[in-house]
């Protein structure tokens, strides 16, 4: 996985992506689920008092994967969005 990181992390250099995070969370997702893991996409943002900043990562039994390890510490979660829609109440 960590190939592939590195793999879409240069692709987005090489094309002046200026956020690379969504995307290379969201292309590492796949891989992830192919490994074993069961990742959950967090976005996140900085605490008030620092400048404005956001990141997208993954998680694994919430800690990052690929990631700093004090990711979680620097950007707050944002409420997750449900997966699939809940069953219908008969």
């Amino acid at each position: 996985m960590r190939a592939l990181a590195s793999a879409i992390h240069q692709q987005q250099t090489r094309e002046g992506d200026p956020a690379p995070c969504l995307p290379r969370a969201v292309a590492l997702l796949g891989e992830a689920h192919a490994f074993g893991f069961a990742p959950r996409l967090v976005l996140g943002v900085r605490a008030p008092d620092e400048a404005f900043g956001a990141l997208a990562w993954q998680e694994v039994e919430e800690r990052p994967l690929l990631e700093d390890a004090r990711t979680p510490q620097r950007f707050a979660a944002l409420p997750q969005l449900p997966l699939a829609p809940p069953d219908p109440v008969p």
